[in-house]
Parts: structure tokens; sequence; C-alpha cells
């Protein structure tokens, strides 16, 4: 063990750099296999919309916008959707990589180097941390500037730290956790050496940068924009949308992650008595007060404790350049911590996100300028949705559509027929719909292959109005402007009113390019396989 811990000193940079390339090459087979979560494909939405858009004036942004500024990059890595949403995907692993390496040798600076590879090597193979950390939302971005954070108030930078942890704030309101966090360290410090003046002036200095910074974003935004627009969307809406109450699954993923690596979480609970007895009290207290708001959080979806990584992995370090090594029962919690996640990547390597790449391209290149679509997510971010009140319906949204008064959904149905998306996405968001809505939309689009709806009027004996140019075909026996057509007949219609023949209501379906339908799709599948229980 002495020979191990010689090795990892010797050659630390080589050890960190091995660990974060091997969680590279993971990460990027993840990313090339793990089929989207539903919010990523929001999310896209949001850094590609800053590139003609200004949040606060044109549109609401989901979060706070420094993060999307940071996943902006990425979107000018391609020109369609699917391999720009892959390359944002590939952005955020790198970024990743880069703080991994670059916290594990700030960290070595205040332990010894083999403590600092072990916490890291730990890290990268915990199983959530590995499936959540790449995923194309903030939350990670929030997460690393929480910890460089933590680093400043461990190198005694109050300042530098409080001003950090605004910062986290700014990429994503969770980064609120990280200021509590500080806050809470330097409080208990100070009040069990109340005689230390010195103390107080870094609480002073920690809150008075964290609240510069945020005050910073909002005058700056404000005076650009709207100061109750910056004002409602960053502490109203996202104190709505971490406390509301439509999902009960607090139980549900903490048992997940701490099922699917329990040695890791048991050397955690060890490492935050041990590091409070006879380590670095800011770290024990820091990483607790982390837990405790991540216990109390109402919504731990998975990709949230990406959140508490960060402290842990500080926490852990801390932890191992206190404790012996030799003993065989920390060598086999180590061993178990390191080996039992590994499992996990034969189950993500049984996943794959082709059926969403293929949908995804074959809607953009359905959808031509000024064309809309609806699939309740911001599947196609360079396309909007109509209506937008249906743009992004989780299950909150659907449940307030079911209790609204009829003439509410039928104001809904009345905007689609005015102005008629051209395709749909088919998915359990659009399910959920009121009947009504359904109704509509059946009675208008039929599907192509996969999970593409594609604009298929039932028309009568009248006028009626065709809302798409292109080649149609017909389900039954009809005269278009006194011109007949048998059952299955394509023909081209012009945009606008026409004039309808027939004894009974036929469908016209728009037609697509055949080129562009793969047969290996023709069949509808599940669009988000099981995104937070595979």
């Amino acid at each position: 063990m002495d020979a191990l811990r010689d090795f990892l000193t010797r050659r630390f940079h080589l050890v960190v750099f091995t660990i974060v390339a091997v969680y590279c090459a993971l990460q990027c087979l993840y990313v090339a296999h793990l089929p989207l979560v539903m919010d990523e494909f929001d999310g896209a939405y949001e850094a590609y919309h800053l590139r003609h858009a200004v949040p606060y004036r044109d549109f609401t942004p989901y979060k706070t916008v420094l993060g999307y500024d940071i996943e902006l990059l990425g979107t000018f890595a391609a020109r369609s959707v699917w391999p720009r949403i892959l390359a944002i995907k590939t952005e955020i692993v790198l970024i990743n990589c880069v703080v991994l390496f670059g916290a594990a040798l700030t960290l070595s600076r205040m332990v010894s180097r083999s403590a600092v590879a072990a916490a890291l090597a730990l890290l990268v193979v915990c199983s959530t941390f590995l499936e959540r950390s790449s995923e194309l939302r903030v939350d990670m971005l929030t997460a690393w500037a929480g910890l460089w954070s933590l680093l400043a108030l461990l190198r005694r930078r109050p300042a530098w730290a409080g001003a950090l942890a605004g910062l986290s704030f700014l990429v994503s309101q969770k980064g609120a956790l990280y200021i509590v966090a500080g806050a809470v360290a330097l409080g208990v410090e100070w009040l069990l050496e109340r005689e230390n003046v010195s103390r107080f002036k870094a609480i002073v200095a920690y809150c008075a940068t964290a609240i510069g910074a945020i005050a910073a974003y909002i005058v700056i935004w404000g005076a650009a924009t709207s100061f109750g627009a910056v004002l409602r969307a960053t502490f109203v809406g996202g104190a709505q949308a971490a406390m509301v109450g439509s999902y009960n699954i607090r139980g549900l993923y903490w048992e997940q992650i701490l099922g699917r690596d329990p040695a890791y979480f048991a050397l955690v609970a060890v490492a935050l008595v041990v590091t409070a007895i006879r380590g670095n009290r800011i770290a024990s207290l820091y990483a607790g007060v982390i837990l405790f708001q991540a216990a109390m959080y109402s919504q731990p979806w998975p990709y949230f404790f990406v959140i508490i990584f960060p402290s842990l992995f500080v926490l852990q370090a801390f932890f191992f350049d206190r404790v012996e090594w030799r003993t065989p029962i920390a060598l086999a919690v180590i061993a178990l911590a390191l080996i039992y996640p590994l499992r996990r990547i034969a189950v993500v390597m049984t996943r794959h996100n082709d059926y969403q790449g293929y949908t995804v391209d074959l809607a953009s290149a359905l959808l031509g300028p000024g064309d809309t679509y609806l699939a309740g997510t911001d599947i196609v971010h360079d396309h909007e949705q109509w209506p937008p009140e249906l743009a992004r319906l989780g299950t909150p949204v659907v449940l307030d559509l079911r209790k609204r008064p009829p003439d509410f959904v039928r104001g809904i149905v009345e905007r689609i027929d005015q102005r008629p998306p051209k395709l749909l996405v088919g998915n359990y968001r659009l399910d959920g719909l009121p009947a009504s809505v359904r109704s509509y939309l059946h009675a208008h689009y039929a599907r192509i292959s996969g999970s593409l709806f594609l604009y298929a009027p039932e028309v009568a004996a009248g006028n009626a109005r065709i809302a798409f140019g292109g080649v149609y075909r017909t389900s039954g026996p009809v005269a278009i402007d006194g011109v007949p057509h048998a059952a299955g007949d394509q023909f081209e219609l012009a945009p606008g009113i026409h004039r309808i023949d027939s004894e009974t209501p036929v469908r016209l379906r728009l037609l697509p390019r055949l080129d562009l339908l793969d047969p290996r799709y023709t069949e509808e599948q599940e669009l988000y396989p099981n995104p937070y229980s595979y």
C-alpha cells in the first residue's frame, strides 16, 4: 500500500490525467449511446435561442442564463439539429474534464496527492455521476462553480468563494444550495471560535460578494430589458420550479442512487464524521449542509444529484488524507466502491439514441422556413412549436390543462386550426392532452414514420383550407377544384382554399419525400425510453 501511495505521489499528474481520460472516454460513449431525457431538448433550445434572441425581452429563460451562454458555444460546432445537440453535450464533457483536472491539482495543495487521486477515482466511476454529468442541462456547470467556491473557502479566500457561489446561482438557481452551504460552514466556524474577528469578517465578505454577483446580474439584465421580468424569472419562477408538488419522487430516486453506489455513500457517511473530528471542519460542514439541503429538496430527479458530487469529492479527499488505507476492511470497501458501479456500463451500452436522432433529423428535413411543429418538448430547436402554451407539456402543465374550462381548451383548438403546425412528434406528453385537442390532432395528422405525424386533414364537401403546399394522397374518391381523383391518387395542391366534392369525408395526406424515410423505423417506438429508471 505504501508503494501505491508513493506511485500516486510521484506520478500524480499522470495519474490524474489517466483518471480524467478514462472518464472522458466513458462520457463520449455515453453521449453516443444514451437517449436524451425530455428536458435536454429544451436545454438545447434555450442555448440555441441565445443566438438570435435576448432573454427577458424576447423570451423568459427557463433558468438564469449564464449556463446557456456557456453552452451557446457548442451550438456553433454543427449545422443541423441532432449533431448540434451532441456537440453541446460533448462541450459539457470537455468542460467537466478540464474542471476535474484543475480541481484535483488545486486540492492537492491542501491534502496529499494520493488522497486526491483516490477521491477522484471514486467520483468518476460513481454510476449516477457518470450517467448524468454530461446531460444537456446546466446543473453540472452550476456544480462546478460551487466546487470552486468551496475550494476558495478552504484556501481562506471568502470573497472569492462568495463571488463563485453567486456565479453558480447565475448558472442555475440551484446554486443557492452552495451559497447557503458556504454561509453555514463559515457561521458555525465563527460560533465555535467567537473571539476570532477574522472569522466574522470572512462571513461578511462571503455574503457580500455572493449577493453582489447576483445583484450585478439583475442590474445588467434589468437595465437592458425589464427589471420586473428579470426578478420574476430569477426568483419567483425558480422557486416555483423547485417547490412544485406534482411529483412524489423524493424517496424513489434517493433509493436509486444509494442502491447503485452503496459503498461510495457508505464512505461518504464515514467521511462526514471522521473529517469533522480529525480533518477539515469546513469541508465536513459544507458537505453535510449540501447533503441536508439535497435531502429536503422536493424534486430530486436523478440529474439533480450531480449537484452533490463535487462537495463529496472534496470531502473524501480530506477523509483519505486522514485515514489508514491498509486495513482489510478499508481496502474491501474502497475496492467495492470502485468496481461495483462499473456494472452499469453494460446497462448503458444496451441503450441507443438512434431512434431519437432519426426522429429529429426527419422532423428537421420536413420543416421549411417558418413552419411550426408540436411535440410538447423543444425537440427541433431551430423551429418554434405551435401553439406556445403546449410547447412544454410537463406534468404540472398537463394537469392544469385538464382543469381548465371547455372554452379555454376550445380556444387552443381554434388557434391550432387557424395556424396548423406542419407535423407532430408523438410521445406521452401529447397523449396527455385534453380529449378535444387529441381528437382534433387525430383528424388532421397521420403517422408517416416512427413517431412523426404529418399534416393530413380530413375534408368534407364544400370549401376547405389547405395549410401547406405539396404532394397529397387521398384516402377516397374526391374531386378537388373540379378535378376528380380516385382513392390512393397522388397530386399536388397549393396552399389556400379549395373546392371539395365528395360523398363522404376523405383524408388528404401530405406526403414526404420517400428518400427521407428509413425502413428501420417504420414502426413507432418509445421516444423517451425509461429516462430515469433504466
